[in-house]
């Protein structure tokens, strides 16, 4: 046997039998992928307490006053001269836009006082810059490819079937594709690290090669923090649904108590993209193949 053959069955040898990225050009961690943005809530505690208040009250004001509180959403039914409920469509969409734009802008916040260590000002609340500006965007289209799949869903429920079953198998084949966007997506996640640290923005080539053989690491790393999620918003709604004391006071505290939820998880989401941007680009060599 020469010396090269050795070399190789040495190596294949050493490899685990199984691994979650045994091709992967970049090792990360699984754990760090999954626990790290949890654990940057817990270290930034204080940021979270500054940020997450005031926007969570940002945001139970707008449904509030727009008529859409959470006790509105668990019973049609309701009539209550202690708050207003209101099913007008524009008060809908105007809430969902202003909500959106909240917490965009939270999101922004969080990565510039939590994560990058700037220092905590109402000028640097209210203050915007080009960066700012770029991750709106981002999030912005992380949030319409994400929704793309609901839109595809809707196409096919409410499309009345071609009787040429080669053109339905066509249309079905090209819509089929927008599903598997939102996945494909995770492994972009970090781009918006990068934009709102101003830094030169990675090529799509070069992450996906970077992001190539780690897909299931990623999924699993998103999929745990999706779970929790529904998890405390299944709680969450479990609780509401025991209410029986519509009063404006319930109103607020359950409406509040749900902003500060979702503030939690867009902090999350936050912590993931730069959790996600650290293993990729800084390494981390201490981790073996999981």
């Amino acid at each position: 046997m020469t010396n090269t053959s050795k070399k190789q069955l040495e190596q294949n040898i050493k490899k685990p039998f199984f691994s979650l990225a045994p091709n992967a050009t970049v090792k990360v961690s699984i754990g760090k992928l999954a626990f790290q943005p949890i654990k940057l809530l817990f270290k930034n505690f204080s940021s979270l307490i500054l940020l997450g208040v005031p926007f969570a009250i940002l945001l139970t004001l707008c449904s509030m006053l727009a008529g859409r509180s959470s006790l509105c959403n668990i019973d049609s039914g309701i009539i209550s001269t202690d708050f207003h409920c209101s099913d007008s469509v524009e008060s809908y969409y105007l809430d969902v836009f202003i909500r959106f734009l909240l917490i965009c802008i939270f999101i922004i916040k969080w990565h510039q006082i939590a994560l990058n260590k700037e220092k905590f000002s109402l000028k640097s609340i209210c203050f915007f810059t080009k960066k700012d500006i770029k991750g709106f965007g981002f999030i912005a289209a992380y949030a319409v490819i994400n929704l793309l799949p609901l839109v595809g869903l809707l196409i096919l429920i409410m499309r009345v079937p071609n009787p040429n079953w080669k053109i339905e198998l066509v249309f079905f084949t090209c819509v089929a594709w927008v599903f598997l966007l939102p996945l494909i997506l995770v492994r972009f996640y970090s781009l918006l690290a990068f934009a709102l640290e101003n830094n030169k923005l990675p090529s799509l080539k070069d992450l996906w090669q970077r992001t190539s053989g780690n897909m299931l690491k990623l999924l699993l790393g998103t999929g745990l923090i999706v779970f929790i999620a529904l998890i405390l918003f299944m709680q969450y709604y479990s609780f509401i649904l025991k209410i029986t004391d519509y009063s404006l006071l319930t109103a607020i505290s359950v409406e509040f108590e749900y902003d500060f939820i979702v503030i939690l998880f867009a902090a999350c989401f936050m912590n993931y993209c730069h959790t996600q941007k650290e293993l990729l680009y800084k390494g981390d060599n201490d981790v073996e193949n999981n």
